[in-house]
């Protein structure tokens, strides 16, 4: 009997194999991260996000075949997941609680046709979040997010999606601002309105060991679980091309990605009026890395970033050392080159480490220059612990470190800056700081997660006046580089010392498939002002957009 099951499982993967991408955010990542690091998924690469729904699939494949080998816990969360990418499996009729709460998918409408399925479903996000603490403009908000979505598959190798939604914000402003999703977007920010809309989609194609893509969807790059510091989910959506080559020696990723920057008025006259206009900015990335074994992969990274003109022949061609093509372009851009590794010595022990190459200038990582302003670089190490005796509880430690005026650059503003629409590309942490992050995970059910997360942060701001006119400049912010008012000597963590310590107890329920609750309570400390409450609580409700 079980070998009937194994067997149904395999073909109802091949019927249902989509090239859509599974959203960075689903649950089922930290799953197949923690059978990989458990030993049951060899060559499991998960540095780039989303993955495939065929690829998803994969995975759950090659772990229902070492079934023997695993846990109960792991067990439990692979039937669980068996059902949530098996649509069609339950026989289940479409009811209004099951379309919250079945571990299978359901839709509100759906079409088989020869080799194809459409589907529509509604899309609603909700979200509240407080504090008692004085000194907003109110102690509660809240924003509702409504909707819908289509997708379309075509066989196993082209798939398109679309969604869009409107969304609503209530009470305090200062509050609702300090989530990124509401803070990034333009009717809120820009005009004062208390409403905001947003959209993605794109169409996927996958075949063999190739697969492209024309998307707008959250796509985060690196090879640190939880502190992805290539492309973070900080900045907001951007649109782009991609492709990628998979295969058991290599994978190689490209993206070429079209960055926003913030509008400005160009002022006009009584008759034509002020003209609105903003800066194209684009950037390029890639990514190749290889398995030396089981244990050991190895990834080199690289980017561009370019702005104030069209878009370049040579940054979209996937294949060039782009350091050298940009100088070649009479070194307008700013380039950035990576190396990743991710270590597993034994059996729920995985180590990683990240190095990223703002400005390379071996002359000065020796004793005596190392301080020099032109030494630019970043660096981030990652420990994650899986417990034999427990392996409900993951525990995991990051150290990110960056130097003073990493990131920005010699150039206007934000213009070549590794920032989208004024947030960070990577991660959210300033030059010239570094940071301690310390996390637990217990996976009580294979629905329902509970975590713990910690992060200590230091930082060298750079000296203003009380008017906001920068005084002394050492390498503290993402939009000045070095300037007049630099020092050639750029010490680590110098002028004004700042600290801030975050504390996150947090809670994520999968009640169905299409469905996830997530709710928290944050402390906040820092020695400096910051418009964010010292501690404050949140609660959020998703449908079919995690």
């Amino acid at each position: 009997m079980k070998k009937v099951l194994i067997i149904a499982f395999l073909i109802s993967s091949t019927l249902f194999s989509q090239p859509e991408p599974v959203n960075s955010e689903n649950p089922v990542y930290f799953f197949l991260r923690r059978a990989s690091i458990s030993g049951y998924l060899n060559f499991y690469d998960d540095a780039i996000l989303p993955k495939s729904h065929s690829e998803i699939i994969k995975h759950l494949k090659e772990l229902d075949s070492k079934r023997g080998e695993l846990s109960p816990a792991f067990v439990n969360e692979l039937e669980y997941y068996k059902k949530n990418f098996l649509p069609g499996e339950s026989g289940e009729k479409l009811t209004f609680s099951n379309y919250f709460t079945s571990d299978y998918p359901q839709h509100l409408y759906e079409h088989q046709g020869k080799n194809y399925n459409v589907s529509i479903d509604p899309v609603l996000g909700l979200k509240v979040h407080g504090t008692n603490l004085q000194g907003f403009d109110g102690n509660s908000a809240a924003y509702l997010r409504y909707g819908g979505s289509v997708r379309f598959n075509y066989k196993d190798w082209l798939s398109a999606y679309i969604i869009a939604w409107n969304g609503n914000t209530y009470g305090s402003r200062q509050l609702n601002q300090t989530d990124n999703l509401v803070a990034q977007k333009f009717t809120f920010r820009r005009t004062g309105l208390e409403h905001f809309d947003g959209t993605e989609g794109g169409i996927f194609f996958e075949k063999d060991i190739f697969s492209a893509s024309i998307s707008r969807n959250r796509e985060v790059w690196g090879e640190n679980f939880f502190n992805k510091d290539k492309i973070s989910a900080t900045s907001q959506m951007f649109d782009k091309l991609s492709f990628a080559i998979k295969t058991d020696l290599f994978s190689y990723s490209y993206l070429h990605g079209w960055l926003v920057m913030p509008q400005y008025i160009i002022p006009g006259n009584v008759i034509t009026g002020d003209t609105k206009a903003r800066v194209e900015k684009y950037t390029a990335q890639n990514r190749i890395s290889v398995d030396l074994s089981s244990k050991i992969r190895v990834a080199v990274w690289q980017s561009i970033i370019y702005s104030n003109r069209s878009f370049e022949l040579g940054y979209l061609n996937p294949f060039l050392f782009w350091e050298s093509a940009q100088r070649s372009l009479e070194d307008l851009d700013n380039s950035l080159i990576g190396i990743d590794a991710r270590y597993r010595p034994a059996r729920g022990v995985e180590l990683t480490g990240s190095l990223i190459f703002d400005d390379i200038n071996f002359q000065y990582m020796v004793p005596g220059k190392f301080q020099k302003f032109n030494n630019r670089f970043s660096f981030l190490a990652g420990l994650i612990y899986i417990p034999s005796f427990d392996d409900k509880f993951t525990v995991s430690a990051t150290y990110y470190f960056v130097r003073p005026y990493t990131f920005a650059h010699p150039a206007a503003g934000e213009d070549l800056a590794y920032l989208n629409n004024s947030f960070p590309l990577g991660l959210d942490v300033k030059p010239n700081s570094d940071m301690i992050n310390l996390r637990l995970d217990w996976q009580v059910e294979s629905y329902l997660r509970f975590s713990l997360d910690y992060k200590h942060i230091r930082h060298g701001e750079n000296i203003y006046d009380s008017a906001g006119n920068l005084v002394e400049n050492h390498g503290g912010s993402f939009f000045i580089s070095t300037n007049s008012l630099s020092n050639e000597d750029a010490w680590f963590l110098s002028r004004e010392f700042q600290n801030t310590t975050l504390v996150e107890l947090a809670m994520n329920l999968v009640p169905g498939a299409n469905t996830v609750i997530k709710a928290g309570y944050i402390y906040r400390k820092s020695n400096f002002l910051e418009p964010f409450p010292e501690s404050y609580f949140y609660a959020t409700l998703n449908l079919f957009y995690f």
